[in-house]
Parts: structure tokens; C-alpha cells; sequence
């Protein structure tokens, strides 16, 4: 029984939009890493109120939280919430959750979607601080729909939409990483990393297969030594949550051994 919202984040939009989100519920839970969980075939929840908070990526929740909400057993039929975070156009990214929940035979009750400062499109300065600013309210509003449960039931998609090898290339296109010579190797990025998939070699880091394109390494690396191959990005600044640290997001993932 009780409340769990399970997180995913990168930048620390979507963290701290939980955070704030669990404060201002009448009963307050527990706030559970979906990077720690997702490889277990095992996890089972039984509580009656269940959120999921992650940020959108190219019109879609990360593999990494759709891979969690497959593997895990509802014992109850709970209310549940998603909230997700996003930069521009959210797409279908809300009924395709909808859709997903429904195999694990559940119901998506409410679907919000919050702007915030992007992590790959570049946002302007002015316009990052005015979502920072404006996002308490938004949470606070979303709180009280969750306090007095209120239901949203998302519609489902028109038609099926058909595989876009397009946005297969661009995924791939966004977890093209380079290092600079200002790399010093402090393992920042490989801490971040909420699915343990840096390694250092030889001071350097080196990516594995699991990638999920949260940006993670690029956006807090101290010395700005990790570049992307992605045109449209250019030179954009780097971006974490003001109110995140290195420490919150590296909390969201079991280290292993390298």
C-alpha cells in the first residue's frame, strides 16, 4: 500500500520534479530509480498509488523506464500518474505510455507533461529560468489533481504509426560521443551515468551498448571535454538542475565493477 513514484534523469529535471511532486502529496512515498530496478525480472509493487516521472525522449519515454514498467507485477490495480519532462513537441509520448501500462493489464489515470530546459535542443537562457520558475506551480497543480485522484484517461493513438527509420538514426546519431584533450579523467561522467555504462581506459572514457542518450556525461562533465556528433546541437552550453547534484544523479544506479 502507500505511494511510490519511480524516477528517471539525466540532466536532474525529471529528479527534482519528483522530489517536489512527493512533497506535495497528501501521502507522501517513496522515490525508487528505475535505473536500479530495470534489469530485475522480480519487481513487484503493491502500492495503491504508483507515478512515474522520466523525461521524453524524440516523442517517447527512455528504453530504460519502458524496459522497467515491462518487467514489473502490479499486485493492485493502482492509480497511476506519469509526468514527463520535455523541451519541445511531447509527440504520442503519453498514450504510448498509456499503451504499454495496458499489456501490464493497468490504466494510465493522469498524464502531465512539464517543460524544462532541454538537454539537447538548445533552449534560451531567459526561457530555461522561466520554466524553472514556473515549475513549482505546475507541480503543486499536479499534486492536487493526484491528492483528489482525479482521471485523465489518455486516448489512444488513431492508427498505428509505423517505425520511422529517420528517428533510428538520430537516436543512434545522439550517442556518437567524442573526448576532448581537456579531459583529466575524473570519472565524472562515468559516476553520472545512470546505467553504469562508462568505463575509464586509460583516463578515458569509453561507452558500452546500453546508452540511452540522457546526456548525463555531456552535460556534467566539469571540464566540457565530451562533444556530440549532432549538427544541430553545435556548441550549446551545458545544462544540470540548478537544485541536482552529481551526488543525486549517480544515486540512481548500482555501481558495478569494472
Amino acid at each position: 500500500m502507500g505511494t511510490e513514484i519511480y524516477w528517471f534523469s539525466g540532466t536532474g529535471n525529471s529528479l527534482s520534479i519528483a522530489r517536489t511532486l512527493n512533497s506535495m502529496l497528501s501521502e507522501q512515498g517513496k522515490l525508487l530509480p528505475m535505473a536500479a530496478l530495470y534489469e530485475k525480472n522480480n519487481n513487484t509493487t503493491d502500492a495503491d498509488v504508483v507515478g512515474f516521472v522520466f523525461p521524453i525522449h524524440l516523442g517517447d519515454a527512455p528504453w530504460v523506464v519502458k524496459e522497467f514498467v515491462k518487467k514489473t507485477h502490479f499486485t493492485l490495480k493502482p492509480y497511476i500518474f506519469a509526468v514527463a519532462t520535455c523541451n519541445a513537441n511531447p509527440h504520442d509520448c503519453l498514450p504510448l505510455f498509456h499503451e504499454l501500462l495496458k499489456k501490464c493489464s493497468q490504466t494510465l489515470a493522469l498524464g502531465e507533461i512539464i517543460e524544462m530546459p532541454g538537454n539537447a535542443l538548445v533552449t534560451e537562457p531567459n526561457i530555461e529560468q522561466e520554466r524553472l520558475d514556473a515549475a513549482p506551480g505546475r507541480v503543486a497543480e499536479i499534486g492536487r489533481k493526484i491528492n483528489n485522484r482525479e482521471i485523465a484517461l489518455q486516448k489512444d493513438k488513431d492508427m498505428d504509426i509505423p517505425a520511422n527509420p529517420m528517428i533510428d538514426r538520430i537516436y543512434n546519431a545522439m550517442k556518437r560521443f567524442k573526448v576532448s584533450s581537456q579531459c583529466d579523467g575524473c570519472e565524472t561522467c562515468q559516476t553520472v551515468c545512470p546505467l553504469d555504462n562508462i568505463s575509464l581506459v586509460e583516463n578515458t572514457p569509453q561507452w558500452g551498448q546500453k546508452c540511452t542518450a540522457c546526456w548525463a556525461c555531456f552535460h556534467w562533465c566539469p571540464q566540457e571535454a565530451i562533444t556530440i556528433e549532432v549538427p544541430t546541437i553545435g556548441n550549446r552550453r551545458r545544462y544540470h538542475h540548478p537544485d541536482i547534484t552529481v551526488t543525486d544523479i549517480a544515486s540512481q544506479h548500482v555501481r558495478r565493477d569494472k
